[in-house]
Protein backbone atom coordinates (compact mmCIF):
# COMPACT_ATOMS: atom_id res chain seq x y z
CA UNK A 1 0.00 0.00 0.00
CA UNK A 2 1.24 3.44 -0.33
CA UNK A 3 0.04 6.79 -1.06
CA UNK A 4 -0.92 8.28 -4.96
CA UNK A 5 1.77 11.41 -5.76
CA UNK A 6 -0.26 11.93 -8.84
CA UNK A 7 -2.21 10.80 -11.60
CA UNK A 8 -2.18 11.50 -15.08
CA UNK A 9 -5.23 11.40 -17.14
CA UNK A 10 -3.50 11.44 -20.66
CA UNK A 11 -2.27 8.10 -20.94
CA UNK A 12 -5.47 5.79 -22.30
CA UNK A 13 -3.69 3.10 -23.66
CA UNK A 14 -3.09 -0.55 -22.01
CA UNK A 15 -0.85 -3.71 -22.37
CA UNK A 16 2.50 -1.11 -21.39
CA UNK A 17 5.82 -1.63 -21.43
CA UNK A 18 7.92 1.37 -19.76
CA UNK A 19 11.35 2.40 -18.31
CA UNK A 20 12.67 5.27 -16.43
CA UNK A 21 15.40 7.87 -17.64
CA UNK A 22 18.29 9.24 -14.98
CA UNK A 23 15.92 12.41 -14.73
CA UNK A 24 13.15 10.02 -13.09
CA UNK A 25 11.38 10.47 -16.53
CA UNK A 26 8.80 7.72 -17.18
CA UNK A 27 8.52 6.57 -20.62
CA UNK A 28 5.79 4.83 -21.45
CA UNK A 29 4.32 2.79 -24.88
CA UNK A 30 1.22 1.21 -25.42
CA UNK A 31 -0.07 -2.43 -27.47
CA UNK A 32 -2.42 -0.19 -29.47
CA UNK A 33 -1.12 3.63 -28.41
CA UNK A 34 0.19 5.67 -27.90
CA UNK A 35 3.52 4.95 -29.41
CA UNK A 36 5.50 6.32 -27.01
CA UNK A 37 4.42 8.86 -23.72
CA UNK A 38 6.89 10.83 -21.46
CA UNK A 39 5.93 11.97 -18.53
CA UNK A 40 7.55 13.91 -15.57
CA UNK A 41 8.45 13.18 -12.06
CA UNK A 42 5.57 15.92 -11.26
CA UNK A 43 3.11 13.16 -13.72
CA UNK A 44 3.15 15.99 -16.23
CA UNK A 45 3.13 14.97 -20.03
CA UNK A 46 6.07 15.98 -21.71
CA UNK A 47 5.47 14.24 -25.02
CA UNK A 48 3.02 11.96 -26.71
CA UNK A 49 3.15 10.35 -30.20
CA UNK A 50 0.10 8.73 -31.27
CA UNK A 51 1.88 6.35 -34.01
CA UNK A 52 5.93 5.73 -32.97
CA UNK A 53 7.85 5.11 -34.39
CA UNK A 54 5.03 4.96 -37.44
CA UNK A 55 2.19 3.15 -38.16
CA UNK A 56 1.71 -0.65 -38.35
CA UNK A 57 4.19 -0.90 -35.05
CA UNK A 58 2.13 -2.45 -32.27
CA UNK A 59 3.03 -4.47 -28.53
CA UNK A 60 6.10 -3.25 -27.61
CA UNK A 61 7.32 -5.96 -25.53
CA UNK A 62 10.73 -4.38 -23.81
CA UNK A 63 11.97 -0.95 -23.01
CA UNK A 64 15.69 -0.04 -21.89
CA UNK A 65 17.84 2.95 -21.75
CA UNK A 66 21.32 3.06 -22.85
CA UNK A 67 22.25 6.05 -20.64
CA UNK A 68 26.14 6.44 -22.12
CA UNK A 69 24.62 7.38 -25.25
CA UNK A 70 20.93 9.01 -24.07
CA UNK A 71 19.09 6.40 -26.42
CA UNK A 72 15.93 4.70 -25.15
CA UNK A 73 15.47 1.08 -27.17
CA UNK A 74 11.59 -0.27 -27.63
CA UNK A 75 11.76 -3.74 -28.87
CA UNK A 76 8.56 -4.22 -30.94
CA UNK A 77 6.58 -8.11 -31.48
CA UNK A 78 4.24 -6.29 -33.83
CA UNK A 79 5.11 -4.22 -36.99
CA UNK A 80 4.76 -4.03 -40.96
CA UNK A 81 7.82 -6.38 -41.80
CA UNK A 82 5.84 -9.04 -40.38
CA UNK A 83 3.83 -9.60 -43.38
CA UNK A 84 6.56 -10.18 -45.89
CA UNK A 85 7.21 -13.78 -45.44
CA UNK A 86 5.35 -16.65 -44.75
CA UNK A 87 8.53 -18.73 -43.37
CA UNK A 88 10.57 -15.52 -41.47
CA UNK A 89 8.67 -13.45 -38.40
CA UNK A 90 10.81 -10.19 -37.72
CA UNK A 91 11.15 -8.21 -34.34
CA UNK A 92 12.47 -4.70 -34.44
CA UNK A 93 14.35 -2.41 -32.06
CA UNK A 94 13.49 1.55 -32.17
CA UNK A 95 16.89 3.05 -31.23
CA UNK A 96 15.19 7.01 -30.06
CA UNK A 97 17.26 9.86 -29.15
CA UNK A 98 15.64 11.22 -26.67
CA UNK A 99 17.47 14.85 -26.99
CA UNK A 100 14.94 15.27 -29.94
CA UNK A 101 13.01 11.66 -30.63
CA UNK A 102 14.56 10.84 -34.09
CA UNK A 103 14.97 7.03 -34.31
CA UNK A 104 16.15 4.30 -36.41
CA UNK A 105 14.80 0.87 -36.72
CA UNK A 106 17.00 -2.24 -36.88
CA UNK A 107 15.32 -5.21 -37.79
CA UNK A 108 15.93 -8.78 -36.77
CA UNK A 109 14.28 -11.87 -38.66
CA UNK A 110 13.92 -15.42 -37.28
CA UNK A 111 12.72 -18.32 -38.88
CA UNK A 112 9.19 -19.40 -38.07
CA UNK A 113 9.01 -23.34 -36.98
CA UNK A 114 5.76 -25.38 -37.30
CA UNK A 115 5.13 -27.61 -34.64
CA UNK A 116 3.14 -30.74 -35.53
CA UNK A 117 3.05 -30.56 -39.19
Amino acid sequence: TGDVIWKNSDFDGGSVTYAFDDQDNLYIAGYNGPGLFVVNKDGKTIKRFEDFPDEGFYWPSEMWFDFGDRKLMIQYEGNPKNTESEDLAYRVVVEVNISDYSYKLEYEAFKIEYVGQ
